[in-house]
């Protein structure tokens, strides 16, 4: 999968944006070590004006060590590590 920077001329921007065959990965990645509202921002602004068909997974990468499922924004959050240990994988970041 090729991934890509996205930014839109308002300046909301995608780290990582990468695309399957029915599914958009967008990736924000952040260095704070815990998670910040604002980090939920764009990642919400995208899939609202996305105009494919194709479902989006947000996932936001920060420094901190603990992965969770945020139900109120339905973005995956991965600390680093975790992170680094799927892009070892052979599939680096499965989609369900």
């Amino acid at each position: 999968m090729d991934y890509y920077f996205w930014r839109d001329k308002t300046g909301h921007e995608i780290d990582l944006l990468g695309a399957k065959a029915t599914t958009l990965l967008a990736i924000e990645i952040k260095a704070g070590k815990t998670v910040n509202s604002d980090y939920f921002t764009d990642l919400s602004y995208f899939s609202k004006i996305q105009t494919s068909q194709k479902k989006v997974v947000k996932y936001v990468v920060y420094g901190g060590d603990t992965t969770q499922q945020q139900q109120k924004q339905g973005t995956i959050i991965l600390g680093k590590n975790a992170f680094l240990h799927g892009l070892s994988e052979p599939d680096p970041i499965s989609i369900g």
